[in-house]
């Protein structure tokens, strides 16, 4: 298996790290647009509501990106799991061979273990979520 297979999951994986801190500026953006009730004006108001909305649609789009990888990542056995944790999810701490020395595995059974956790999580994750990121993305 190449790795050309699961680009997108393995984006994904890097991208968790940050769809979480893109949630914490969001959920501070929406405390800052809390209406100023002193004086303000209707249409700076209605703005701010649409403003509120936005930032509360997108919030719940990282959500339930974060939601979908973290189950997908519950399929995972130990091995697989601890793998694309040490490779993906630790900020990009380890590339594969240091992955591989850190999990005391010999190269084979490394990428075996990787393709086969890849391919599970794309398995898990489906074509629906794929389909909704890319639309996504085009609508931004």
């Amino acid at each position: 298996m190449k790795k050309d297979h699961f680009p997108e999951v393995e984006e994904e994986l890097y991208n968790l790290s940050i769809y979480r801190r893109i949630i914490e500026q969001l959920k501070y953006e929406l405390q800052c647009s809390k209406p100023n009730t002193e004086g303000s004006e209707k249409s700076s108001c209605e703005n701010n509501k649409a403003s509120i909305k936005k930032i509360n649609e997108e919030i719940q789009t990282y959500e339930d990106r974060i939601k979908s990888l973290e189950s997908a990542l519950a399929s995972l056995n130990k091995f697989e799991f601890e793998l694309i944790e040490a490779k993906y999810l630790k900020n990009g701490e380890y590339n594969n061979t240091e992955a591989m020395i850190f999990l005391g595995i010999s190269k084979n059974r490394y990428y075996e273990l990787k393709w086969t956790a890849l391919a599970k999580l794309k398995r898990v994750l489906g074509h629906r979520y794929f389909k909704r990121l890319k639309e996504g993305n085009r609508n931004n």
